[in-house]
C-alpha cells in the first residue's frame, strides 16, 4: 500500500542527486539515484513536491510540528513505514532544491552549510528522534555517527569553530532537555 510519491531531487548547492534512504531492521542503505529502480521504495524523502494519500494522512496523522524545521520528513516517513505505508520516489520526476548556503568543502567531500541556528535545530531534532522509542535503533545508531561526523567536518571545513561548537552544544543541550518548537532569536 503506497502513501507518498515524490520526485528525485537535485540539490542545487552541491549539484548532485542525494541518495535514496532505506531503513531496514539491521541496516540503513543509501542508494545512489543511478542505481535505483524507476519507482523506488524509500523510508523517507524530502516532502517538497510530494503527493500524500488521504488514507495515509488519516492513519498516520500530521507532520510533527514540534520539530519545526529539520527531520520533520524523516520522522513522518519512519512513522509511515512503521504503520505499513510505502514511500516511493519516481526517478524520472525531478525537482531542483537548495539546502543551506554555500557548501562546506574539504578535499573531495562537501556538506551543506547552514547558519548557526539551523545547525542547532538539526542537532536538537536528531537527538529528539534518537530518544524516541518508535524510531528504529539502526537509524539512531547511524544518525549518532553522522551527527559526530558532520561536527568534525564542519570544524575542519568551516573555519568557524566557535560558531560550530556553540550551535552544536546548544542543539545537543536542547535535545537532551527535550526542547521543541521554534527557537526564538534571542535564545541564540
Amino acid at each position: 500500500m503506497s502513501h507518498k510519491l515524490a520526485p528525485a531531487y537535485f540539490e542545487l548547492q552541491r549539484e548532485f542527486f542525494p541518495p535514496f534512504i532505506c531503513v531496514g531492521r539491521f541496516w540503513v542503505k543509501r542508494i545512489p539515484v543511478q542505481d535505483a529502480s524507476p519507482v523506488h521504495p524509500v523510508s523517507y524523502m524530502i516532502s517538497s513536491g510530494t503527493l500524500l494519500s488521504l488514507e495515509a494522512a488519516n492513519a498516520v496523522g500530521r507532520f510533527d510540528e514540534s520539530l519545526f524545521i529539520d527531520y520533520v520528513d524523516v520522522e513522518f516517513g519512519l512513522r509511515c513505514q512503521e504503520k505499513g505505508f510505502v514511500s516511493l520516489v519516481i526517478k524520472k520526476a525531478k525537482m531542483a532544491h537548495s539546502l543551506g548556503e554555500v557548501p562546506l568543502k574539504f578535499w573531495r567531500w562537501s556538506l551543506p552549510s547552514h547558519a548557526p541556528l539551523r545547525r542547532r535545530y538539526q542537532v536538537r531534532n536528531a537527538i529528539l528522534l534518537i530518544r524516541r522509542r518508535s524510531i528504529p535503533l539502526v537509524w539512531k545508531l547511524s544518525e549518532a555517527v553522522r551527527i559526530l561526523l558532520r561536527l568534525i567536518f564542519a570544524l575542519i571545513a568551516s573555519g568557524k569553530s566557535a560558531s560550530v561548537l556553540s550551535s552544536w552544544y546548544l542543539g545537543l543541550r536542547d535535545g537532551v532537555q527535550g526542547g521543541k518548537g521554534k527557537i526564538s532569536d534571542n535564545e541564540f
